[in-house]
């Protein structure tokens, strides 16, 4: 085991040439040592750490030797953590074995007194290595209240990230401000820092909201300035509050800027304003005069302006006061006949076997495709597409009908004996998992918002993945939809905006992957995807690469997808 010997000198070099990189939880699968699920958990002892599963739950960790941890997450919360540095324990000038292979992610060197993080060189002007110490951070909730004299958060301020926690219990990093109170003789005093993602420190004294050009920034009374002139975010006002308009220049937040929304949420406790981002809900009610987030009857069982409706998605809001929709179609159903498919809409329907009549039970039939006519995008061209068995895709698609949709959702599409099949098919599931009532287990899809969203189990122990946005993520070939299962095998799924879950089939790709790499999700990571930097500029890289597994192609159904194998 690691020793936990911290040399003095190294730590020198440390204060010395330390980054402003973002500082986040240990992964639980680091810790570990190998891929961590919460059933390797039972309620033991006393917390020594915390670590973040790819479920995007926090667990406290009470034994970093052997791995042991408490079973239940942390609850619904915000919460301050202590990230201890790493520390290091020096191996003089024996290059370690394994230097060519684990440098990037095991061992550092002093290189003319700059300590090189992730560089694999064995040109080292001094030729002193360093192991980096796994597993032995002392990773601590902070309390916010102490009798204490002194402040306890003035010498470890640069090491505070912050947490917001769902009610489901997943948790993502956020920034914010909080407020330390402590005692001196008998005398309530606070400290003000603000956290970022890259630590925390002193927050500066702000100035009197003027409802324009300090929007976001702090306010006279330590708290957030917001877009009503004299309004903001405090601690002595606890609650949701909509931070919209232009920012100030020195906020530490930023506006979404993406899919309609351009607010945020920031909610207030007695000692922390964080943006919230495990707020999601639809149309709440905004008083125009304090900015505050309140619900619908407020606006008559209350007192507060609330004119103007917000819809938020994980903090990120919209203005929906004024929406507009697409009546449903009143006297007839679709109609695929003809040749302007009248009173259809885009997506997919499925109708009786050789007939345009839409399917009303859970039987199988003929799936057809509705899209715009390229040339008059006003008028919606369907096509059967099982007359070409081929063209059926293999997957989750969303019932486009709405005159049976509330009873089947989801056109279930898969293969029977080498022939592809679709049927119209109700969802009961409600979670992810490996068994159990009302349980989706890997490749099957479940609903845990009443039939809103429909998600993807890939392996049987995350939260699952929904729709909404283009993406792809590895799944266990677990035998779903009639592909062959293959024990430690992947196979590729994409996901599109309208919310349907595709396999990727041969027929689908252009240019074949030896490697595909993912984040402790299995979501695709590829040069174009816009998050590529949360995983590329930290070191070391937190990428997961699967290779091409292609023994099994030409056998089985290795001539219809492509396997992949953790690498």
């Amino acid at each position: 085991m690691y020793s936990k010997k911290f040399f003095s000198i190294l730590s020198l070099l440390l204060a010395g040439f330390a980054l402003a990189t973002d500082i986040t939880l240990p992964s639980c699968d680091t810790l570990k040592g190998s891929a961590f699920t919460s059933s390797d958990c039972e309620d033991t002892e006393t917390t020594v750490t915390h670590c973040i599963g790819s479920d995007k739950k926090i667990y406290e960790v009470t034994n970093t030797e052997t791995f042991a941890c408490n079973t239940t997450p942390l609850a619904k919360n915000v919460y301050i953590f202590n990230v201890p540095e790493d520390t290091y324990t020096s191996l003089g000038a024996s290059k370690p074995s394994d230097w060519d292979t684990d440098c990037t992610t095991k061992y550092y060197s002093d290189d003319a007194g700059t300590l090189a993080t992730g560089e694999c060189t064995s040109n080292w002007a001094d030729n002193s290595f360093y192991q980096k110490n796994v597993g032995i951070k002392n990773v601590k909730v902070v309390s916010l209240t102490t009798e204490d004299d002194t402040d306890p958060l003035d010498s470890i301020a640069g090491r505070l990230v912050m947490y917001v926690c769902d009610a489901q219990k997943e948790c993502k990093q956020t920034i914010g401000y909080i407020k330390m109170d402590y005692d001196t003789d008998n005398t309530l005093r606070s400290s003000y820092y603000k956290i970022l993602a890259t630590g925390g420190a002193i927050a500066d004294a702000g100035s009197a909201c003027d409802g324009s050009t300090n929007i976001g920034d702090v306010s006279g009374t330590r708290g957030v300035c917001l877009s009503v002139s004299g309004k903001s975010v405090e601690f002595s006002a606890p609650g949701d509050y909509l931070l919209d308009g232009t920012l100030a220049g020195g906020s530490i937040f930023t506006l979404p800027s993406s899919n309609g929304n351009n607010a945020l949420v920031l909610t207030a406790t007695s000692n922390v304003i964080y943006y919230n981002k495990a707020f999601t809900q639809t149309d709440y009610c905004v008083d125009n005069a304090t900015k505050k987030i309140e619900v619908k009857t407020s606006q008559v069982c209350g007192t507060n302006n609330c004119e103007k409706y917000f819809s938020c998605t994980s903090g990120d809001c919209q203005d929906t006061t004024n929406e507009s929709c697409t009546p449903q179609p009143t006297n007839n159903d679709c109609n695929l006949a003809t040749s302007d498919a009248q009173n259809c809409d885009k997506g997919y329907y499925l109708a009786d076997a050789g007939t345009t009549t839409l399917v009303d039970d859970g039987e199988e039939g003929d799936l057809y495709e509705c899209k715009e006519n390229e040339v008059t995008p006003a008028q919606i061209d369907c096509t059967n597409i099982s007359e070409t068995n081929k063209n059926i895709p293999l997957g989750y698609l969303i019932n486009a009908d709405y005159q049976h949709n509330s009873d089947y959702p989801i056109i279930e599409c898969y293969l029977n004996q080498g022939t592809r099949k679709c049927k119209a098919v109700d969802v009961t599931d409600i979670s992810c998992g490996t068994s159990g009532t009302n349980v989706a287990t890997a490749g099957k899809i479940f609903s845990n918002d009443g039939k809103t969203t429909f998600k993807i189990c890939l392996d049987g122990t995350n939260s699952g993945i929904k729709g909404g946005a283009a993406l792809s993520y590895l799944m266990n070939a677990s035998g779903t939809l009639g592909i062959t299962a293959k024990a430690d095998n992947f196979i590729v799924v994409n996901i599109d905006t309208a919310g349907n879950i595709k396999i990727e089939l041969k027929d689908d790709v252009t240019t074949v992957n030896k490697y595909k790499f993912t984040n402790n999700n299995k979501k695709i990571i590829t040069r174009d995807s816009t998050d590529k930097d949360t995983y590329c500029t930290v070191d070391p890289i937190t990428l997961v690469d699967y290779k091409l597994n292609k023994c099994e192609d030409g056998v089985a159904d290795g001539d219809l997808v492509y396997y992949y194998k953790s690498a």
